[in-house]
């Protein structure tokens, strides 16, 4: 039962979409994506944005903290599909961050390097995003053969990421 309650407060917690939240504060609505990167372009809110995916960050980790691995991939999943906006969120990148800062760092700063080794060579954002999804089928392939101890925590991420990877672009 415990369990259940730390998935179920996990994914409450990861519904928090501070991105949309600070939107609708100034009168806007995000769509689809409610996410940092949404938030700035929608606003040029650049101090706002920033906020927001710090919160997020620190959602994510505040998840993992109090509710174990289990709250922090429904944190993720929360955040994706919020159930205080009618199931739409971000891309759970900051949320899944947060818990990696807890989790391994190593982990979070070897995803960071290929971020930043990524940007300037491919600007197409759906073939980063296509390149990105080849990168997180890999790690669903090569983690449990790591003997890593929370590689189940971060399959839940990668496939919940996945998920939502093919729903980009398809709400109304």
């Amino acid at each position: 039962m415990n369990v259940l309650l730390d998935a179920l407060l996990g994914y409450l917690l990861g519904s928090l979409t501070f991105c949309q939240i600070f939107a609708r504060l100034r009168g806007r609505d995000l769509g689809c994506n409610l996410g940092a990167a949404r938030y700035l372009s929608l606003t040029g809110d650049r101090p706002g944005a920033v906020l927001c995916a710090a919160l997020d960050v620190g959602k994510g980790a505040l998840a993992y903290y109090v509710f174990g691995p289990v709250g922090a991939v429904a944190a993720v999943i929360g955040h994706m599909w919020s159930i205080f906006f009618r199931f739409r969120g971000g891309r759970g990148g900051a949320t899944s961050a947060g818990i990696l800062l807890l989790v391994d760092f190593r982990i979070l700063v070897a995803y960071l390097v290929y971020t930043l080794v990524r940007l300037p060579i491919i600007h197409d954002r759906q073939q980063r995003e296509r390149l990105d999804q080849f990168a997180r089928i890999a790690l669903l392939v090569f983690l449990p053969f790591t003997g890593y101890a929370h590689w189940a925590l971060l399959e839940g991420i990668v496939a919940a990421i996945t998920v939502k990877y093919f729903q980009v672009g398809t709400c109304g």
